[in-house]
């Protein structure tokens, strides 16, 4: 399985070089691996010691992991809640689109077209501010 070897060489890399500059992108990619694979105790886990050793600087990818396993835990609506609160931080465009999609698709989830409509219009914004000119014909 991908995500099992992602899971392997991170952890290898993590343990093996203990200074890696980017650890906490190494972390967090377990943290989507073990999402992935449903097992939702790791990641939350791995965000724990995230959140501990990197704070503000992942504030965002921490937050949005602990509301996408929120919503798999069965929690739609403080999934949607924390990822709501996210938009009110400067995201990058492909982030931000990324919350919006996520959103709609809990909203789609839970049988509430309008409002998964809604957020899926949402989410095509900031990426037409990045890709506008890619987009013209």
């Amino acid at each position: 399985n991908d995500y099992k070897k992602v899971i392997e060489k991170s952890r290898f890399v993590i343990d093996t070089f203990p200074e890696f500059t980017m650890r906490d992108k190494a972390l967090l990619l377990m943290v989507q691996s073990y999402y992935h694979l449903g097992e939702l105790r790791n990641a939350n886990g791995i965000l724990g010691e995230v959140d501990n050793e990197f704070g503000d600087r992942v504030h965002t990818e921490v937050s949005y992991w602990r509301s996408m396993i929120k919503w798999k835990q069965g929690k739609p609506q403080p999934a949607i809640n924390g990822l709501i609160d996210l938009i009110q931080f400067d995201l990058i465009s492909d982030f931000e689109a990324k919350v919006y999609l996520s959103i709609a698709e809990i909203y789609f989830e839970q049988g509430m077209k309008l409002e998964s409509m809604e957020y899926l219009e949402k989410a095509v914004v900031p990426l037409i501010l990045v890709f506008g000119d890619c987009l013209k014909v």
